[in-house]
């Protein structure tokens, strides 16, 4: 895994300019800020908890839990057709990372026991169609919640386990694998009165730091992938991504370029990357950087693209519109598979300079990334690149601990706690009031007192 910052300094065409001696100045506060994240000091408490297990979780895993998380998850593969996980946040966006990064968006055609991902919204048209597939299939269900009260998780495990207790009973239990709070909390309660197998959430780790829990290693784990190579992964990229010294450490470097991008007027990060299986890896830092990092005016919006694919429709508006963008590329230097592009008689397509000039697939691929990279750098988009070797759980363990790392660093360089997302409850309280949950009465009246007036014009 390697970072390639060049095209972050010295931007020709936009204000967002940051240079090397810029770097060179930041240095000893980079020192002092990762030296804090560390020891677990700074602003970093959610409930009076510090949010920073995930800094050492992996390496307090031993072998056992591994394997008791492997076994379970295979007695459950193994005896389903389908499996549904449920959960929402990083409890559903961790895991979908790996999994489809290890088995592509088609991960089903695969996979001997389905995994269909709810609870993640309130779509009725899916839930129905979801319900449907599991109809006459022996099914079964990871549910992943701390509290077991999350709205959305909450009713999808409502449906979910009504559908299992009808096909199977007092056997209900064997089909279901909790995760969640070691001792509190209603799914807590209900797992130890059903007598689910359970996992625990560790307090100290939040939703979105949570793919090295049981959290994201349980369904990984489901869907046949080595989560002990993931975990690895996370150890043996911890020396290098712990490390106070800002030219050693790409987590830092990857920080403080967001940071200063942010300073000098960036406002939206492009997410791009040249693997169609790595795009729910965009997804996945879609939550973890603005949920941690919008807070009080602060934070870049973060946008997702694959390329090529997005190059021909919003590769017009990066190329040449509002200069107030960043990109940050992942590239996969050697995918699981390549293909020569055969040459064609008479060349009507102009494509035979491909296999003429020996490029294949992979090297095409590669390419469009470097050269859009080296086009909107020279009409004013800084842009990096994180390269990868390739997607294996190991690469994944060692990123996904890089760019959590990066994240919460950026959250102290803009000064405030990364591990808490205190806005998220404003729409709730909304939602709540116009539902009519109990509790909720004044806030409902209100509403339906003060409710604005529609403006609707029908078509």
């Amino acid at each position: 895994m390697k970072l390639n910052y060049a095209n972050m300094l010295n931007t020709p065409g936009t204000k967002i300019q940051i240079t090397a001696q810029e770097l060179d100045a930041q240095a000893p506060q980079i020192k002092t800020l990762i030296t804090r994240l560390n020891k677990g000091e700074g602003d970093n408490r959610d409930r009076g908890v510090p949010m920073i297990g995930w800094q050492t979780y992996a390496r307090e895993l031993t072998a056992a839990d591994i394997r008791k998380i492997q076994d379970a998850a295979r007695k459950l593969a193994d005896s389903c057709e389908i499996v549904f996980i449920i959960g929402i946040g990083g409890s559903y966006l961790g895991p979908k990372a790996v999994i489809e990064a290890a088995h592509g968006k088609n991960y089903n055609d695969v996979l001997p026991a389905k995994l269909y991902f709810i609870g993640c919204d309130t779509d009725p048209e899916f839930y129905a169609h979801c319900l449907k597939m599991a109809e006459g299939r022996k099914t079964g269900a990871v549910v992943i919640s701390k509290s077991g009260t999350t709205t959305e998780p909450a009713i999808a495990f409502r449906f979910v386990r009504q559908l299992i207790e009808k096909k199977q009973g007092a056997r209900a239990r064997d089909y279901i694998i909790a995760v969640t709070d070691a001792k509190k909390g209603a799914l807590r309660q209900l797992a130890a009165a059903e007598g689910y197998r359970s996992f625990v959430i560790p307090d100290n780790i939040g939703g979105r730091f949570s793919a090295i829990t049981p959290a994201g290693l349980v369904p990984i784990a489901v869907a046949g992938i080595d989560i002990a190579a993931y975990v690895r992964g996370y150890i043996e990229a911890a020396p290098l991504i712990d490390s106070a010294d800002l030219y050693q450490n790409p987590a830092a470097l990857y920080a403080l370029l967001r940071f200063l991008a942010w300073q000098k007027g960036a406002a939206v990060e492009y997410q791009v990357t040249n693997s169609s299986f790595f795009e729910s890896n965009l997804a996945w830092t879609m939550q973890l950087e603005p949920e941690s990092e919008g807070h009080q005016g602060h934070g870049l919006h973060v946008a997702p693209a694959v390329f090529p694919r997005d190059l021909h429709s919003i590769g017009q508006i990066i190329q040449q519109g509002p200069r107030n963008l960043i990109e940050i590329a992942t590239k996969i230097l050697e995918p699981r598979a390549d293909l020569a592009v055969p040459e064609s008689a008479g060349d009507t397509d102009g494509l035979n300079y491909i296999p003429q000039n020996k490029l294949t697939l992979k090297d095409l691929n590669n390419m469009a990334i470097d050269g859009p990279l080296a086009a909107h750098y020279a009409d004013g988009v800084p842009n990096m690149t994180i390269e990868l070797d390739s997607i294996t759980p190991f690469e994944l363990g060692r990123y996904h601990y890089m760019l959590m790392k990066a994240t919460a660093l950026q959250g102290y360089l803009l000064g405030h706690n990364p591990f808490i997302q205190p806005g998220v409850q404003f729409w709730k309280d909304r939602l709540f009031a116009l539902a009519g949950k109990p509790g909720y009465e004044k806030q409902t009246a209100e509403y339906r007192k003060n409710k604005p007036e529609k403006n609707i014009i029908s078509i």
